[in-house]
């Protein structure tokens, strides 16, 4: 029995957790700042400062004893109000944007919306970065653009991180579907011990902050041991006055990761995430070994290459996946060959090839059915399999189940995990107890993590052992009784495979509902439960069984089907339906379309099936849904019709050159973006196009903003 682990009811307050309970430590509440910087909160209504770091008299207005509290933002800076009043009009600062030259030439000034409502200003030292910012975008995004490979891509973004951001070290870390990281690619400086290959426990990374990585994709950490300034008025507990930071640059840090740096030897950090649609795909991670700190418009450039860089990778990935769909397409083809040729299926997947096998590197695959089992390759006793399928129908929600060690994760299962642990299956009917199953074997190897991620933790309190470890030094684990992991993509392909072998079960079982009459009752039932909308009729066409699938596919009316001359005016293309249902009828001949079936678009496919030659037993119409695939081609055609315009967020003081390198950068975007989004659409899953699309279109649009504030602050600094 496991230990049961009790939260406090409170989380621990910024500063206060300890190694029990540090994933809860509300990081985005500081109440304080890095002191390379001040802040300033002030009312959007009227201005009126409400918060400010105890620095920011004298680094804004250069008098250190100017009371700011309740004050105007006119007494900061007489400009200030109206370049405010110009940003909050013109820009959507949910996303943090500059203000053009800020209070005066020393400082960078950035605005942004906080969840509370209340305008926060960040002010830091202008830092003039000597570059040509419009070569230095497109020269990157040319080398993103060609890179052919997920390994190639990270490869490039590292060098490329390294060359324009001068830290000691760029990594790409990546997270593992368990949560853990790995060190995916790497720069660093020659003398220094790589890191790379090296994985992280998701410890390391608590979920809150993994959050605000989300939130706000560009952290710097400029000395790990700065001493932060006080936000004033300090919160109060008594009415809950603590202050969201969540998107502040100059947030504070947790004392827990600080020290956690300090036992890396790094005293600087920039952090750039990378993220698929919502998901948190992981992180271009800059150390450095001395204090080091780079202003707002290389942040921005970091910002810009991180988005562009997470476009890349949707299309790597997705590209994976579609050669995965293409195999699986592949399959159902010889599926339906062999019932066509064999009146049976089951030997284009277990009989003739190792596709099944090859399609998810798998060495053994199993489907376990009502009608019967079938295997290929090394697969568990078929007493243990029909074991697992019941654990399955009540412990697994819809969908594909996977782990690498199903010893080790469900000790139940410890004689399967004793030679394949690897274990991945998918439903393929909702009657229970039907599963295609494939599996992996032991894979016994050394992986290195950094440092021992099974330590135990120092003593309560004691600030030189804050951090998950002291050591950083390369552990290596054995690692026993595990497969290879399974991919997003290989996950994707088994359920696929998994819904094509259900369709053609459906057939089948629509035929046998016909020809074996004394097992109607059962055959009924599986055919009835299906995801697959059906109807059987006998040789005068009258219809013997309708599904629920096919009623909950309308919306109309349906009691007056009884005979498939009754079908036509449920389609819009009542007339063509009519002629194919009549030439089925008549004539024999199958029915391949498709339609609109009360306002939904489907496929049809419509046959005969024959008792001898020459005799008609009766019929079987099977219908798709395919509002997804509709809604995917309908983004496919959208999106390469998208231009310029459709994404600029032109800031309206950009105009003349300024405008220009704000336009060829954008068509620079919009190509990658094209680019992915030919990947993307290349394949077979409809569901996740649509998703997908929304996500790059997203990530574009939010790069013009970006590519708007960096034009705009070079435009204004070179005045």
């Amino acid at each position: 029995m496991g230990t049961v682990v009790n939260f406090p009811a409170t989380p621990p307050a910024f500063g206060q957790a300890s190694q029990s309970n540090c994933e809860l430590e509300q990081i985005h509440l500081p109440g304080s700042i890095q002191p390379h910087g001040a802040l300033l909160v002030v009312r959007e209504d009227d201005l009126t400062i409400v918060r400010a770091s105890q620095n920011a008299a004298g680094m804004i207005a250069s008098d250190s004893s100017l009371q700011l509290l309740g004050s105007s933002i006119d007494s900061v800076d007489a400009a200030l109000r109206r370049q405010i009043r110009a940003a909050i009009a013109d820009s959507d600062i949910d996303v943090p944007v500059a203000l053009p030259g800020g209070p005066d030439s020393r400082l960078d000034c950035v605005i942004h919306r906080a969840p509370s409502g209340e305008l926060v200003l960040e002010f830091e030292q202008v830092s003039h970065i000597g570059l040509n910012v419009p070569e230095v975008l497109q020269a990157g995004i040319n080398s993103v653009t060609e890179a052919a490979s997920l390994q190639s891509l990270c490869d490039v973004a590292t060098k490329l991180f390294k060359t324009l951001f001068g830290y000691d070290r760029v990594m790409i870390y990546r997270f593992a579907q368990e949560g853990h990281g790995e060190v995916f690619s790497e720069q660093c400086e020659p003398d220094m011990e790589p890191y790379l290959g090296n994985r992280y426990p998701a410890s390391d990374i608590p979920q809150i902050a993994r959050d605000l990585y989300k939130k706000n994709r560009v952290r710097m950490l400029a000395d790990v041991d700065y001493t932060a300034s006080i936000l004033t008025p300090p919160p109060s507990s008594e009415n809950n006055d603590r202050f969201d930071m969540s998107l502040c640059h100059l947030r504070s840090m947790s004392p827990i990761h600080l020290q956690y740096l300090r036992n890396m030897g790094v005293e600087a950090t920039l952090v750039s995430s990378l993220l698929i649609g919502d998901t948190l795909w992981g992180l271009i991670t800059c150390n450095h070994a001395k204090p080091r700190r780079i202003g707002y418009e290389m942040r921005l450039i970091a910002e810009l290459l991180g988005e562009i860089v997470a476009t890349r990778i949707s299309a790597l990935e997705s590209l994976a996946q579609t050669r995965n769909e293409l195999a699986v397409q592949e399959l159902e083809k010889n599926m339906v060959e062999a019932i066509t040729r064999e009146g049976e299926w089951t030997s284009a997947l277990f009989d003739r090839s190792d596709k099944l096998l090859q399609t998810l590197d798998a060495t053994g695959a199993a489907l376990i059915t009502q009608d019967g089992f079938w295997s290929q390759g090394d697969v568990p006793a078929q007493d243990e399999l029909k074991r697992l399928a019941d654990w399955l129908d009540n412990h697994q929600a819809e969908g594909c189940f996977s782990t690498a060690s199903i010893g080790l994760d469900y000790p139940e299962f410890d004689s399967i995990g004793d030679t394949t642990p690897g274990v991945m299956s998918c439903p393929v009917s909702r009657l229970g107890g039907e599963y295609i199953f494939w599996f992996r074997p032991e894979h016994v190897r050394t992986i290195a993590w950094g440092g021992n991620p099974n330590k135990v933790l120092g003593s309560e309190g004691d600030p030189e052992e804050l951090s998950p470890r002291r050591s950083f030094e390369k552990w290596t684990q054995l690692l026993e009784h595990t497969a290879d992991d399974w991919t997003l993509a290989e996950r994707s392909a088994a359920n696929l495979i998994g819904a094509s072998i259900g369709d053609v079960m459906q057939q089948l079982r629509a035929m046998r509902v016909m020809i074996a009459h004394n097992q109607l009752e059962s055959l009924s039932h599986q055919i009835t439960h299906s995801d697959l909308p059906a109807l059987i009729a006998d040789a005068d066409g009258g219809i013997l069984l309708r599904n629920n699938a096919f009623d909950n596919l309308m919306w109309t009316d349906r009691s007056g089907i009884a005979h498939l001359a009754d079908l036509p005016r449920l389609f819009e293309e009542h007339a063509s339906a009519s002629y194919n249902l009549s030439e089925l009828f008549t004539h024999q001949r199958s029915w391949r379309g498709s339609a609109t079936l009360d306002s939904k678009p489907v496929l049809i496919r419509a046959d005969a099936v024959f008792s001898t030659p020459e005799t008609v037993l009766g019929y079987v119409v099977l219908l798709t849904d395919i509002s997804d695939r509709q809604l995917a081609e309908n983004a496919r055609r959208r999106f390469p019709q998208r231009n310029l315009k459709d994404f600029q967020h032109t800031p309206p003081n950009i105009v003349g050159t300024a405008k220009q390198t704000y336009e060829s950068l954008l068509a620079a975007v919009l190509e990658n973006a094209q680019l992915a989004v030919m990947e993307i659409t290349d394949g077979i899953d409809a569901k996740r196009v649509p998703v997908m699309l929304r996500n790059v279109e997203a990530s574009v649009s939010r790069t013009s903003r970006l590519i708007g504030n960096l034009i705009q602050r070079a435009d204004s600094v070179s005045e």
